[in-house]
């Protein structure tokens, strides 16, 4: 009878944290080639996307019973990776509670970071930050309501440009500031109305994804066949740039113009950039340089990291403006 007792005991946490579970997501489905104008080979994900489940295999979730602030970090184009998480775990030694997670594997697709960054569609993937990210900072909200009194968003690459999309979007009050490091300005676009502070940075190399050395990332007119048109999202200018209603030649705002028209708008964003620094900026590692060749057969360049010492100043920085 003892040893019934201790087992029904021993296993009440354990059902009490499955209820907590969202695990009934269905897995996102992909497909290629099949929009307007788009060439066979570039993999899409279809709508509906997951929101976000913390019995998800991906989720690091650390909370600090001392701090009334929580850091959400968003990935980039290739999933959950070094450089996120080694921003990630700065916020935590700072003090901060902080969540990070992967938005593909929360779709239950599972590929590695080449496929997801050079073999789909930039809409695709920016879709699904976007979407998990929105339902990540409400489930912090609601599940842990005295430690997210305050909620910063840090989104790198495409997970900057669904940071973006966040400052955009309504009912996120405790949200106070968005940090978007080297967004790209294909995919989801950019929104047309911020409604929180958004710091946008790049390092003063990034050519990431560029195809020549000095193709940097903000000056980038991209073409409109690689954004999705608006789902479910603020309003933004991939509405009018997107392979729906591409023509040959059109192409897109720079991330450059995109800032100086929210600061016509009274936008409370910032524009800088970081010396000594490239994409990635929190990878743990020197510049370095690679040339990658997509599926298709264009070359891209890859400039990723920082010289030692820049990230702990810049790191040093944020702090400030958080503080």
């Amino acid at each position: 009878m003892h040893k019934f007792i201790f087992l029904v005991l021993l296993g009440c946490p354990m059902f009490v944290w499955a209820t907590q579970c969202e695990s009934n997501y269905p897995a996102a489905a992909l497909s290629q080639g099949t929009k307007p104008n788009i060439h066979h080979g570039v993999n899409f994900v279809e709508p509906p996307y997951a929101g976000f489940d913390p019995c998800n295999g991906s989720v690091d979730l650390k909370i600090n019973d001392q701090s009334d602030t929580f850091v959400v970090v968003l990935h980039g184009g290739g999933g959950l990776d070094p450089a996120t998480t080694g921003i990630g775990k700065r916020f935590e030694k700072a003090g901060f509670s902080v969540l990070m997670f992967d938005a593909f594997k929360m779709n239950k697709i599972s590929r590695d970071g080449i496929f997801w960054a050079a073999s789909v569609h930039a809409g695709s993937t920016g879709r699904m930050i976007y979407f998990s990210g929105l339902a990540s900072i409400k489930w912090v909200m609601k599940n842990h309501p005295e430690r997210s009194q305050k909620i910063i968003v840090y989104g790198l690459s495409t997970g900057g440009t669904a940071a973006t999309h966040l400052a955009a979007t309504d009912g996120l009050d405790r949200l106070k500031m968005v940090f978007a490091e080297g967004p790209a300005n294909a995919g989801i676009g950019l929104p047309d109305k911020l409604l929180k502070p958004v710091h946008v940075f790049y390092g003063e190399l990034d050519n990431f994804g560029g195809s020549t050395a000095d193709e940097f990332l903000w000056k980038r007119r991209s073409s409109c066949l690689w954004n999705s048109p608006s789902y479910n999202m603020p309003a933004g200018n991939n509405s009018k740039c997107n392979y729906s209603t591409w023509t040959r030649g059109d192409r897109g705002q720079t991330v450059e113009e995109w800032v100086a028209e929210q600061k016509n708008k009274n936008a409370d964003i910032s524009f800088r950039f970081i010396d000594g620094a490239s994409h990635a900026i929190f990878n743990g590692r020197d510049i370095n340089s690679l040339v990658r060749t997509t599926p298709s057969g264009i070359k891209l360049y890859w400039t990723t990291g920082a010289k030692p010492g820049v990230a702990d100043k810049l790191f040093d920085e944020l702090l400030t403006v958080i503080r």
